[in-house]
């Protein structure tokens, strides 16, 4: 297993150019994934992962707290692994592909209260700059 991570990392590093903490981020994430694989699910040979081993990964994901964008970043990597062994001819088919992410919610954009847009708005016009300023601050 620890080859084919390694052809991996090296094809992210050299044909998709990525940047060096991305290859870190993607060889933790494969650390990790191939310590569960061997230890949790007794697997020796990647090639045996079954969608039913990757959506225990997940859950173990979900046990030990990891937020949503960390998981999720997490089943990319995999999904994209084994992609990369059913390129290189070492699966038949990609386990990950019926595998969902979780859904990250979207945080709503913080706001300027009614006293700061006024406070933005009481400019005084004394000069060209502040006239120029006061316009653009109104539109």
């Amino acid at each position: 297993m620890i080859q084919f991570s390694t052809d991996f990392l090296k094809v992210l590093k050299i044909e998709k150019g990525l940047a060096e903490n991305s290859i870190l981020s993607y060889k933790r994430d494969l650390a990790k994934y191939h310590a569960f694989i061997s230890n949790r699910q007794r697997i020796d040979d990647i090639t045996n992962v079954t969608q039913r081993n990757l959506r225990a990964y997940v859950r173990f994901l979900n046990a030990e707290n990891i937020s949503p964008n960390s998981i999720k970043r997490a089943i990319s990597c995999i999904r994209n692994y084994h992609q990369f062994l059913v390129s290189e001819g070492k699966m038949d088919f990609n386990p990950v592909l019926q595998i969902d992410t979780p859904r990250v919610a979207r945080k709503l954009p913080s706001v300027l209260s009614i006293e700061d847009i006024d406070t933005l708005c009481n400019i005084s016009e004394s000069s060209p700059a502040a006239i120029r300023d006061k316009a653009i601050i109104e539109i």
